[in-house]
């Protein structure tokens, strides 16, 4: 008898220490600890970076800490990224006065991306990150380098969605309030 009860115990320190708990009581396994402690590195990652403006004055990304952010990495000889700029255009409209800040990270020459956003009447921020913003995106879980390719981050810095390739607009909208 006791050593069934000391059988149990052990049994429930064990679940314990290899699952863990959460406050409210729920298991949580490890992979969801691991996912969460990578998506951290991510948005650090990203928060950490900075890139340049058109003035050529380096832009820290830490200043859109504490918004829903849509960062998106493109090019304009990119023809997804060109179609795609169309509807994230419409969307930054019809979030602007939400806290939500979508910025444009060219992979592509400061000149060229001037003129496009110009001719295209982008109004949300566009910076130029060059190689480093292809590293950047790796580090955001863009490991095939593609372009184009975007991430969602909550107010609360949470990595919420990524998308590599041309995504409808119904699929971006839906991270967006699931963000907000």
């Amino acid at each position: 008898m006791m050593s069934n009860i000391l059988l149990k115990f052990n049994m429930i320190i064990i679940s314990v220490f290899l699952f863990g708990c959460v406050e409210d009581g729920s298991i949580n396994n490890n992979r969801d600890s691991e996912r969460i402690v990578a998506d951290r590195k991510k948005v650090d990652a990203f928060f950490n970076s900075s890139f340049k403006a058109f003035d050529r004055s380096m832009q820290p990304l830490r200043k859109y800490e504490g918004k829903v952010m849509i960062a998106y990495f493109w090019a304009t000889w990119c023809a997804s990224c060109v179609r795609e700029t169309t509807m994230l255009k419409e969307l930054e409209e019809q979030y602007r006065d939400k806290n939500v800040s979508f910025l444009g990270i060219a992979v592509d020459n400061t000149d060229k991306v001037r003129d496009f956003v110009k001719k295209n009447g982008i109004t949300f921020e566009i910076l130029i990150g060059g190689n480093d913003a292809i590293d950047l995106s790796k580090q955001m879980g863009n490991l095939r380098k593609g372009l184009p390719y975007m991430v969602v981050i909550d107010a609360d810095n949470n990595f919420i969605a990524k998308f590599l390739g041309e995504t409808s607009k119904e699929k971006l909208e839906e991270a967006i309030i699931k963000a907000i």
